[in-house]
């Protein structure tokens, strides 16, 4: 395990408050989690309610949601990236707010969190993967990114030039996790291995 960080959710949210030029240069990779999630949409193509974790500045994630005929609320700390967000998407509903502490005002029939929930408390991971499954309703759809590590792991860096933290349980750790959850893994995929990006797709058991 790598040296523990002591950053927590709102400094890891002031540190992209400096940083949001990044997605609005025109070197961003806007198709970043699209096929992704056209896969998880593939799943389950029609729904009412959809919920973006860490939804940032571009919109490109809720928009392809939208476009499947989802209402999609948005939730980020980052008051800056979420002040981006707002004006390209006035008609969206945005939260600001830790999804660590956050209550669910509802439940979503399809929710994502790319490339956020690695930015959480290794302590929280379990607490917040429950909430979140249970504020899924019966088939929803639940799409997230993870690293990819061989166990339990938690670091700072600044590759992208502020300190930021992440942790993972590591693959073996989601799986065990969700065995023990109502909820069935539909897809799992490590992306350019062996790059330690990788992503899942979960479904919620439905009601019998």
């Amino acid at each position: 395990m790598n040296i523990k960080s002591d950053m927590n959710p709102r400094e890891v949210a002031q540190s992209y408050d400096k940083i949001t030029h990044l997605w609005q240069a025109d070197a961003f990779d806007m198709r970043n989690g699209i096929k992704q999630h056209q896969k998880a949409l593939n799943i389950k193509p029609h729904g009412q309610l959809a919920l973006d974790i860490g939804c940032g500045p571009t919109n490109r994630i809720s928009e392809l949601i939208a476009g499947a005929g989802y209402r999609v609320e948005g939730l980020d700390l980052s008051e800056a990236m979420l002040a981006i967000a707002r004006e390209s998407r006035p008609q969206q509903k945005f939260f600001h707010a830790d999804i660590v502490t956050w209550t669910f005002p509802q439940s979503y029939d399809f929710i994502t969190a790319w490339d956020s929930l690695w930015h959480i408390p290794l302590d929280s991971i379990e607490a917040v993967l429950t909430k979140i499954i249970a504020h899924l309703t019966p088939g929803g759809i639940f799409i997230f990114s993870f690293g990819a590590t061989e166990g339990l792991e938690e670091h700072t860096n600044e590759a992208m030039g502020v300190p930021m933290y992440y942790s993972s349980l590591g693959t073996m750790g989601y799986l065990k996790f969700f065995a023990e959850q109502p909820v069935q893994c539909i897809h799992l995929e490590q992306e350019n291995f062996p790059d330690k990006h990788a992503y899942m797709i979960l479904q919620k058991n439905s009601v019998e």
